[in-house]
C-alpha cells in the first residue's frame, strides 16, 4: 500500500512539474500534458518486459 502511495505521489509531482514547464518554457502544452503519461507508460512496458514468463 505504501508503494502505491509513493508511486501516485511521484506521478502527481511529475504532472505538476510538467504543468509548470508548459508555463515557463517554450514547450507545447499538449506535449507537457502527456509527458507524465508517456513516461509512466514506458516504465510500465519495461516492467512487463522484465517479468518472468511462466
Amino acid at each position: 500500500m505504501a508503494l502505491t502511495a509513493l508511486i501516485s505521489a511521484i506521478y502527481l509531482i511529475f504532472t505538476e512539474v510538467s504543468k509548470t514547464l508548459s508555463f515557463t518554457a517554450d514547450v507545447p502544452p499538449v506535449f507537457t500534458a502527456w509527458l507524465a503519461n508517456g513516461l509512466f507508460l514506458l516504465i510500465g512496458i519495461l516492467n512487463l518486459w522484465r517479468v518472468e514468463k511462466g
